[in-house]
């Protein structure tokens, strides 16, 4: 088991940048963000998005004041889903990195010949990797998100109160610390249900001198080969 830990925290040090600095960076920005509209600073107005202080008109006030509980909490809480979409996709995208690369990686610097001399069993390695995928990157997500969500609730209840338009504590009675293990299990979740990606690309990555090309060619080969021999498509469906 000390070893295994060993291998996750090796994991953890190698792509720090992915895993931490990247999501912190895209936190810290939408901080910057949220907390200049609410400050008056700028705003975002688009034909499909329109995040700006002018909305809270005298009816958007009155309309807040006379939700329900439930209402409230549901707006709120999906609002603040929506906010962390940005650190979500960062992160998925370097998990489809790391999972693609991670094997190719040793391979090509020969850092796997280091490792194998190593009394650690293949196994391990690999059972590390994927807990690492699995259960690990979204415990270092959920900070960025804390983050990002307490950073908008204070800005939003500043703007608030200041603006006389609902008291300070509005939104915070619909905000439950709960809500941070609910993000983490269906992080983890997520990851589960996306094993079958991860373990693919580290397929490819394992055995392919290009893992792109050994991950997509594959896949498209057979559902190429599918459609004219069999006339079907179940192989695209099941992806």
């Amino acid at each position: 088991m000390t070893v295994l830990f060993t291998m996750i925290r090796r994991e953890i040090q190698e792509h720090k940048v992915a895993f931490i600095y990247a999501p912190f960076a895209v936190a810290l920005v939408l901080c910057f963000v949220i907390a200049s509209v609410y400050f008056g600073v700028t705003d975002i107005q688009t034909e499909e998005f329109n995040f700006s202080t002018e909305i809270y008109d005298e009816e958007y006030q009155e309309g807040m004041l006379q939700a329900s509980p439930e209402a409230k909490a549901r707006v709120i809480r999906a609002g603040l889903i929506f906010l962390g979409l940005p650190i979500l996709l960062t992160i998925g995208f370097g998990l489809l990195a790391y999972s693609l690369s991670t094997f190719a990686d040793e391979r090509k610097d020969r850092s796997l010949i280091f490792w194998r001399s190593m009394p650690v069993s293949d196994l391990t390695t690999v059972l590390s990797k994927l807990l690492f995928v699995i259960f690990v990157v979204p415990l270092l997500v959920l900070p960025n998100i804390i983050l990002l969500q307490s950073v908008a609730m204070l800005s939003a209840s500043t703007y608030f109160v200041t603006n006389d338009i609902v008291p300070f504590g509005y939104l915070w009675t619909s905000y439950f610390i709960t809500d941070w293990f609910r993000i983490i299990f269906s992080l983890w979740a997520q990851a589960l249900w996306s094993l079958p990606i991860f373990l693919w690309l580290m397929l490819a990555g394992t055995y392919a001198r290009r893992p792109v090309i050994g991950a997509v060619v594959p896949l498209v080969a057979t559902i190429v080969l599918e459609g004219i021999i069999f006339k079907t498509n179940t192989v695209l469906e099941f992806i």
